[in-house]
């Protein structure tokens, strides 16, 4: 059984023992069921915070069509470009925002579309890129060193 459910039918079975202490119908100790029942409880796990798809739809169907938008500033389509790349990231890994900040041109193994990642708690992990989001970091890291020159 799931853990909710489990703590259900415990709730449930503390809730017949007082009932039973209650009325006087048979001696009962609560204080070492409820100590029992403590013991016995698993706690429900935390889930994750569920997004509607339409909504990732919108914002990766956004993020695609900054790559065709015209703008006249060059510092302007510079920024246009790492936002895309930033979000197909972040949508394409599953990395926290803080680990895709952190990421250097030498974590990303171009060949296998791969990078090491520092994630929470310091411990190094391997993440797998996609080709859109491969393709959208190389896009920006093409238009930033031309841009230099």
């Amino acid at each position: 059984m799931a853990p909710a459910t489990e703590a259900l039918f415990l709730t449930a079975l503390v809730g017949f023992y007082e009932y039973l202490a209650s009325e006087e119908n048979a001696p009962v100790n609560l204080v070492r069921i409820r100590s029992m029942l403590k013991r016995r409880q698993r706690k429900p796990t935390s889930r994750l915070p569920q997004f509607p798809r339409e909504q990732i739809e919108s914002v990766i169907s956004y993020a695609n069509s900054m790559a065709s938008v015209t703008v006249s500033d060059d510092k302007e389509r510079l920024r246009q470009l790492r936002d895309r790349a930033f979000i197909l990231t972040l949508c394409d890994t599953g990395l926290r925002i803080s680990e895709a900040c952190r990421l250097n041109r030498g974590h990303l193994d171009w060949a296998e579309g791969r990078a090491i990642v520092t994630i929470k708690g310091g411990r190094e992990s391997l993440v797998r890129f996609s080709e859109r989001a491969l393709s959208a970091v190389k896009n920006y890291l093409n238009a930033r060193r031309t841009g230099r020159r």
